[in-house]
């Protein structure tokens, strides 16, 4: 612990090599999670009610609750490790506790508001749609 506290990891060229490869890798995955939503969709809540509650005009049937329940599947797990690995060096950041405090449960909870939007878009109301773009 005092080894993070006192900065010790900054020397270590280990640490860095690894800190930079995963943020390499996280890079990585931002740029494909953007990729991916504009191969289906736009900033326009339009088309996030399209993609999940279906567009008969163009022949697109509405997401199964299956479908999106495999896709969450995947995404909590994934959420939670990258969301522990990014909290956990905010952790040890020069903050304030309370703005480390804020951070935190703004990243856990902004995960789980992204998830769930799909979700409620789908079956309660098209106008969560604005959750989702946002």
């Amino acid at each position: 612990m005092k080894y993070l506290q006192q900065g010790g990891f900054q020397n270590q060229p280990l640490m860095r090599l690894t800190l930079g490869l995963a943020l390499l890798l996280l890079a990585g995955f931002w740029v494909t999670n953007v990729a991916m939503w504009f191969a289906h969709r736009t900033l326009d809540p339009a088309t996030v009610v399209a993609f999940y509650r279906g567009d008969e005009a163009q022949f697109v049937p509405p997401r199964s609750a299956e479908g999106m329940l495999e896709v969450t599947h995947m995404h909590l797990p994934m959420f939670a490790i990258v969301l522990l690995l990014l909290t956990h060096l905010l952790i040890f950041a020069p903050m304030r506790f309370a703005a480390k405090v804020a951070f935190i449960i703004a990243a856990f909870g902004s995960a789980l508001l992204s998830e769930s939007a799909g979700w409620m878009t789908r079956f309660w109301h098209p106008g969560f749609a604005v959750l989702k773009v946002a």
